[in-house]
Order: structure tokens, then sequence, then C-alpha cells
């Protein structure tokens, strides 16, 4: 119902685009979440067949949104990739920057949640509001700490099982974290906290690094965060900037992390907001740089919460892409 009036008064107005875009952003905002909620209370068995036709249609859909739009604001902006698109998609495309999950008081996504989820996201403590990430280092202990919590990718799920490619990556990840893990842990045994959330993947893997739910739980989690003073972060599938980036950011932390493959706007440079690693090796070196010069870290800290202020706060972000339309500039 809202939709519809929504669409009916734009249309009247004589406002045809505002009509057409809430209505096929309704359907596909719908769809998806329908989607995701029926994957997160049981694994889809999906044929490849079914898979591409559905793929290909949601391709299409998008390209057409693509095409119809003025502006189109990407979190995984590749000026690379970004080429693939066909027509003058590409020459459309802004950097978004940064993301992570947070919420805000009477959000009316929150409103549209069943009674029992809000109930359950309570019980978990999973709902974020912007300040609880907030954090400001003013000052790096004697011995500073180093935090690294991740998670496994299970290849054996069903859903994966006829994608020998995406296995493959998912089994890469996980090594390479596993890997990491393993060399911290040894390299720095007083200062470190690290390891994986449980899950069926872990238990078969890393048993030995799997940490209890009163250091993987999110109120746990934020706590250790910003009594932490360096944060490590790892690459995500497909190559993506994980949320952690921009919850150490949010934090105001010091980032070790491996390359980023996209393109942040407002100046995120390495070797002032974060140092990077290709190998476990090379991470261990790049925090030990970090230990030994502690005005290094409260730099790089003060960084990420001046960038975290004018470029990655909810509304900040929002202000930011409006300032990119008025501009031209990224």
């Amino acid at each position: 119902l809202p939709e519809m009036l929504v669409s009916v008064f734009a249309a009247l107005e004589g406002n045809a685009d505002i009509a057409v875009g809430n209505a096929v952003g309704s359907v596909t905002a719908n769809t998806g979440l329908i989607l995701c909620l029926s994957l997160v209370c049981m694994t889809c068995a999906m044929q490849r067949k079914q898979f591409g036709m559905k793929a290909c249609l949601l391709l299409a859909a998008v390209l057409a949104l693509f095409q119809r739009a003025d502006v189109v604001f990407k979190r995984s902006f590749s000026e690379e990739k970004n080429r693939q698109f066909p027509g003058d998609i590409s020459a459309k495309l802004r950097p978004l920057g940064l993301n992570y999950y947070v919420t805000c008081p009477g959000s009316p996504l929150e409103a549209e949640r069943s009674a029992k989820s809000r109930l359950k996201q309570w019980a978990l403590s999973t709902r974020c509001y912007p300040q609880d990430f907030e954090a400001r280092l003013t000052r790096v202990r004697k011995k500073p700490r180093i935090l690294f919590l991740t998670r496994l990718w299970d290849p054996e799920e069903p859903a994966v099982q006829q994608y020998p490619e995406l296995q493959a990556e998912w089994r890469q990840v996980n090594a390479d974290r596993i890997e990491l893990l393993h060399r911290l842990q040894s390299a720095f045994p007083a200062q470190f906290t690290g390891g994986v959330s449980d899950n069926a993947c872990a238990r078969r893997q890393c048993p030995e690094l799997i940490l209890p739910d009163k250091l993987t739980g999110k109120r746990a989690y934020l706590h250790r965060m910003q009594h932490t003073e360096i944060c490590v972060a790892s690459t995500g599938l497909h190559g993506s900037t994980g949320w952690k980036l921009a919850e150490y950011v949010a934090a105001g932390r010091a980032i070790v992390t491996e390359p980023l493959r996209y393109t942040l706007p407002g100046g995120f440079e390495e070797g002032k907001n974060y140092k990077t690693y290709t190998s476990p090796a090379e991470c261990e070196a790049q925090l030990r740089q970090l230990l030994a010069d502690p005005a290094a870290i409260l730099a790089m800290a003060q960084h990420n919460a001046a960038y975290y202020q004018a470029w990655l706060r909810p509304e900040q972000q929002v202000r930011q892409a409006l300032r990119q339309l008025e501009t031209g500039e990224m």
C-alpha cells in the first residue's frame, strides 16, 4: 500500500521517474529480503540452470536501472572493472565508500521487522547505532594490543557444491586466514587476540582457533576493538572490502590490511590510514614497525577518526555523495 500511494501521487504530479523507480525498487528490495531471510533460515539448493536464468534476469534489471539513472553510487568502485559495463554506464558510476551495519532509533526498516525478530536482535545485542562503534585513541599503552577476529566460509555447503571456482576461492580465503592467525599468535603471544567464530567449517579445519562466545558476541567485540590499538583486516569474498575495515575506522584504530582493490573517496591512503600486507610474514613485519613507533599508531588512529567524521559517519556519507553530484569531484 505505501509503495502504491507513492507511485500514484508521483504519477499525478508528473514525476514518472519517481513512480517507476519506486515500483522497481520496491519489488527488488522485497524480493532480495525474502531470498536473504530464506537463506538465513535454511540452506537453499538450486540447480545451475535455474540459477543462471535468474542471475541473468537480475543482471538485466540492474543494467536497466543503471541506464535510466544519471549517477550510480557503487560501494565496490573500480575504474578498471567499471569499464566492463556496456554503453555509458561506467561514466555514471561514483565511489560510495566504506560501509558497515548500523541503524538509528525509529528506523522504518527496523519497524518492518516482526516482534519476534526484534526480540531476538535485542537478546543477541546485534542492533548497533553509530555511536556504539565510535571511539578515539588518545594514548598508546606500553604493549599495544592487536586484534584479528574473522570467520571461515564452508565450501561443503550444498549451495556451492556445483561451483568449483567458488569452492576454490572459499578454501583459499580460509587457508589464508588460518595461516595468518597462527603466525600472529606465535609472533605476539602476549599482545594478540584473534581467532575464528564457531561454525562447522572451523570445527573441521582449526578447532584450536575457535573463540568463545564471550569474545565473538557483538558487544564483546566492540568492547575489545575499542580497547585495542591495532586491528588487522583481510580481504572478503570476491576481493571485497569487508565491514570490519569500516568498523575499525569508526573506532579510530590503527589498521593493517590486505591491499584494497576498490577506490575509496576522500583521500583514504596507504601509509596514512592503513598499512598493507600480502603474506603473513609481511603482516607480522608491518605490525612490528607499528609496535616500535607508538607515535605512528596514534597518528594513524587520529587520521582514521577524522576520516570517519568527514566521510563514513552515515549522515556524512550521504552529504559527501550529494557533494559529488554538485561538484563532479570524487
